[in-house]
């Protein structure tokens, strides 16, 4: 398959070396720094070479305030057939971007970010695909995380906001001396009850907001 990673940045980075062995693969990447350890992948620094390259899939890789802005750049150039897919931590605007863009379209979230997990141990850590979309897009992005062993649950967009934006919240909330981290899967005993407590006061926020 034929696929375009938007982006050169950590996750662009690290879906290149993931499928440029069994793809063929271009990033598309303003900054030229940002390629300097892209490998095994057509380099291109502007929309208009996508035409040429014809991808099958897009995978948009950029920062989420970017997301929409960066598909409408390549949109363009793409066939009718071509899937284009994010994999954005929040999917606000999206759900209304996608049924209007006239692609066929596939959103995930990996849960495991390149700020805090091991990228060449991700056995414990999770990912969400959305329930909406492409079906063959969803089938692609199942086997490259059921290939990592990831732990996969399938959610509506928005069911994945309510779900996602708690927990990311949670990530970066330091936790009391003593009880470790917070990152998914490794959570003990003594820090598990307090993310519960925690979880169960933010929900009760989230829902008393709304």
């Amino acid at each position: 398959m034929k696929i375009l990673i938007l982006g050169a940045g950590k996750m662009g980075s690290f879906f290149t070396d993931l499928l440029s062995f069994d793809h063929e693969v271009a990033v598309l990447e303003k900054d030229p720094k940002r390629m300097r350890f892209i490998y095994n992948a057509l380099r291109l620094q502007s929309p208009e070479e996508v035409k040429d390259f014809n991808p099958e899939l897009v995978i948009n890789c950029v920062t989420l305030s970017y997301t929409i802005e960066a598909f409408k750049a390549v949109m363009p150039y793409l066939q009718p057939y071509c899937i284009i897919s994010d994999i954005a931590s929040v999917k606000t605007y999206l759900k209304e971007f996608y049924e209007t863009c006239g692609f066929p379209y596939v959103s995930t979230h990996p849960m495991f970010g390149p700020t805090f997990a091991n990228l060449g141990q991700l056995e414990k850590e999770n990912t969400i695909i959305i329930s909406e979309g492409d079906h063959l897009g969803k089938i692609f992005f199942k086997d490259i995380y059921s290939s990592l062993r990831l732990h996969i649950c399938e959610y509506t967009f928005e069911e994945h906001d309510k779900v996602a934006l708690p927990w990311q919240f949670l990530n970066f909330l330091p936790l009391p001396q003593g009880h470790g981290s917070l990152r998914p899967g490794s959570l003990s005993l003594t820090n598990g009850v307090w993310f519960s407590s925690m979880f169960s006061r933010v929900s009760w926020l989230a829902a008393a907001c709304c």
